[in-house]
Order: C-alpha cells, then sequence, then structure tokens
C-alpha cells in the first residue's frame, strides 16, 4: 500500500494512474464518498498489486525522515534499513519510501528438532552396538 498526500491540482484518477492503483479500490479503501472532492493535504491509501502487503509513503516537499517515522511510529533507523539509505537526508519529494512489510506468518523451525532426533537416534544406536540398554543410553543422552 502506498501513501498519498494529495497536493494542489491531483485528481483521484491521476493519483490511481501514478501508482497503478484502481481507482474503485482506492474509493473503497479510503472510504470516500465524493471521490471527486479530495483536497490537498488528504492523505489516501493506494493498494497496487507490486506493493500487496507493504506500506509505502510518498515523500512531500519539505517532509523528512524524521517527519515520516514519526507519522508512522516507526524509527528512523528501521526506515534507513527498509530502504537501504546510506544517510537520511537522501529522501526527496515523490520518492516512495517503505514503511513496513506485512509480517510473515509464523513457521516453526523445525530443523533443529530433526537434528536432536536424528542426534538421540545415533546415540542410542551406538549404545546398543556396545552392548548397553537403550534405556541406559537415552538417559545418558539427556
Amino acid at each position: 500500500m502506498i501513501v498519498y498526500t494529495v497536493r494542489r491540482g491531483d485528481t483521484l484518477w491521476d493519483i490511481c494512474q501514478r501508482f497503478g492503483g484502481t481507482f474503485e479500490a482506492t474509493v473503497r479503501l479510503n472510504d470516500l464518498a465524493h471521490p471527486d472532492h479530495i483536497y490537498p493535504g488528504l492523505e489516501l491509501t493506494v493498494e497496487t498489486p507490486d506493493t500487496a502487503g507493504k506500506t509505502f509513503c510518498v515523500v512531500q516537499s519539505g517532509e523528512t525522515l524524521w517527519d515520516i517515522a514519526q507519522r508512522h511510529r516507526v524509527s528512523m533507523e528501521a526506515l534507513v534499513a527498509h530502504n537501504g539509505l546510506r544517510h537520511p537526508d537522501e529522501i526527496y519529494p515523490g520518492r516512495l519510501i517503505l514503511i513496513a512489510e506485512a509480517p510473515q506468518p509464523d513457521k516453526p523451525d523445525m530443523s533443529h528438532e530433526a537434528g536432536k532426533e536424528q542426534q538421540g537416534d545415533d546415540e542410542t544406536q551406538g549404545a546398543e552396538t556396545r552392548g548397553e540398554p537403550k534405556e541406559e543410553a537415552e538417559a545418558e543422552a539427556e
């Protein structure tokens, strides 16, 4: 998603065309009763296919990275990292700034569990070949 602050002379149609969003989706997403009555300073959210799951904003004239961080409640360090900036002053009006990516569903990392099971099996197999009972070998492994 892109968060865009309407400028003087903008139309909703032009904004949608600029960012590849659809007019209907933008009207619905922003709950616009009168899409032809937008005004400078209004913040619009525009969802586009290539930005699904991500939140962007468009840098406005006179805006600093600190301003953007405060408005979106994120750290400047996070903005610098998300956008590959070498310096916070590397922004300019019209630039898209990635605010956040949608969190990925938590997938448990089972790789260490598989290693544990394999390790335990190896230890008990070794014990059995040495003539030790399997239960004693498992107790020693813990």
